[in-house]
C-alpha cells in the first residue's frame, strides 16, 4: 500500500505540475524538445511536442487512476515503471550529451541532474517491486499497519517531489559553511 501511495502521489503531483495552467504547460513541451531533440523531427510529422506532452501528462494521470482504483493497482504499477524507464532513459541520454535542459518533472525548472535519474531508478525500483508482489488477487487489507503504510508513502512522495528545493537546500547551506570556514 505505501508503494501505491508513493508512487499514486508522485504521479499525481507530476501531472499536476505539467497541466497547472498554460505556461506551465508550455514550458514543459519546450523541456521534451529540449530533453530529446531528436524528437522535435520524429514527433513533428506524426503528433509533435504538443501531442507527446499531453501524452505524457494523460500517461501520468492514468497512472494516478489505475494506483487508486481496486483491482487495477498491478497495471498502474506496470504503467509507471514503462514511463519511469522512458523518463531515466531520457535523462541519461541528455546528461551524456552534456545537454543543458531544464528537469520540468513537477512544474519547476531546475537543471537536470544525475539527481533526477536516482529519483527516477529508486521509483522504479518500487514500481518493480509492487509489481513483482501484487497480483489479480492482491487487495488492501485493513491493518493497523495500513496507517503506517500510507503515511510513509506520503512522507517519501513529498521527499521525492521537493527533491530539487531540498538540493538547492543542502547547496545554499553548504555554500555559507565554505564562506565561514575562511
Amino acid at each position: 500500500m505505501g508503494g501505491r501511495v508513493l508512487l499514486g502521489l508522485v504521479f499525481l503531483c507530476s501531472a499536476a505540475g505539467k497541466g497547472r495552467g498554460g505556461d506551465a504547460f508550455r514550458a514543459f513541451r519546450e523541456s521534451v524538445g529540449q530533453l530529446v531533440p531528436s524528437l522535435r523531427r520524429r514527433a513533428r510529422p506524426l503528433v509533435g511536442l504538443t501531442g507527446v506532452a499531453v501524452a505524457t501528462v494523460v500517461a501520468e494521470a492514468l497512472v494516478v487512476v489505475l494506483l487508486a482504483l481496486p483491482g487495477t493497482s498491478s497495471a498502474g504499477f506496470a504503467l509507471a515503471a514503462a514511463l519511469l524507464t522512458a523518463f531515466t532513459a531520457a535523462l541519461a541520454a541528455a546528461l551524456r550529451r552534456k545537454l543543458r535542459a531544464t528537469c520540468r518533472c513537477f512544474g519547476g525548472d531546475a537543471p537536470i541532474a544525475p539527481r533526477h535519474i536516482v529519483r527516477n531508478l529508486l521509483l522504479l525500483v518500487v514500481a518493480g517491486t509492487a509489481l513483482a508482489v501484487s497480483g489479480p488477487g492482491t487487495g488492501t487489507s485493513y491493518s493497523p499497519s495500513l496507517l503506517l503504510a500510507v503515511g510513509c508513502g506520503a512522507v517519501l512522495a513529498l521527499l521525492t517531489v521537493k527533491l530539487d528545493e531540498l538540493a538547492d537546500l543542502f547547496a545554499l547551506s553548504s555554500t555559507r559553511r565554505e564562506e565561514r570556514t575562511r
